[in-house]
């Protein structure tokens, strides 16, 4: 099954529960034989890099520069969906409240 994991926590924590439980799942489907992506197009979440890079579209930024985490959630919106569309997944996996 191709599952897809959207963006959301990625963007907004750097650490934290949630998107340590979201990279446990994806590491954990992808070794039940799962086709696994997580599209998070500029992320500051420290579990990612630590995946498959086959995994993460992405890229890492160590810190946002300063208040521009709206104009990033927006860019990261529009990519990933963009992204996952021609991905063709069979489940996506929203992060967050959308």
């Amino acid at each position: 099954m191709r599952i897809a994991f959207d963006y959301q926590t990625f963007v907004l924590q750097p650490y934290g529960g949630i998107p340590r439980y979201y990279t446990e799942l994806a590491r954990g489907l992808q070794d039940l034989g799962q086709t696994v992506s997580i599209f998070a197009p500029l992320y500051q979440n420290s579990y990612l890099p630590h995946l498959p890079k086959e995994i993460v579209h992405g890229r890492y930024l160590d810190k946002y520069p300063p208040k521009t985490i709206k104009l990033i959630a927006s860019y990261n919106k529009f990519v990933s969906k963009i992204q996952i569309a021609k991905w063709k997944p069979e489940l996506i996996h929203e992060t967050y409240y959308s």
